[in-house]
């Protein structure tokens, strides 16, 4: 096989509390091919969210300004959020290629 062919695509797990996707998240995070992250996070299930943009109900730019913002980081404390698996800079870095089909969203990025 190929790597490319090898290569697990992602599986999101969405759903509302005690729905069960901690459990459906352990079970595939016991496959050696798939690992959790170790947050919560709200892009891929929230309004103008991933699901939204795939659907072209959201564009690029304002999901890119999300994941940039309110999802960085959120909480009283700003202790949830993405910030709690990357930093700001590889939050930064990872939305980068989307700068290149979306030039609108390169304001929000430092060093573009």
């Amino acid at each position: 096989m190929t790597p490319e062919a090898d290569f697990p695509y992602p599986i999101f797990v969405g759903g509302s509390a005690r729905s069960g996707t901690h459990a459906m998240g352990a079970l595939l995070a016991s496959s050696e091919r798939y690992a959790t992250v170790g947050v919560e996070a709200r892009f891929h299930c929230a309004n103008n969210g991933l699901a939204d943009l795939l659907q072209d109900k959201t564009d690029l730019d304002g999901f890119c300004r999300r994941t940039l913002g309110s999802w960085w980081s959120r909480g009283i404390f700003g202790e949830r959020g993405l910030c709690v698996i990357a930093t700001r800079v590889q939050l930064e870095a990872a939305s980068r290629p989307f700068a290149r089909v979306s030039p609108g969203i390169t304001g929000g990025l430092r060093g573009s």
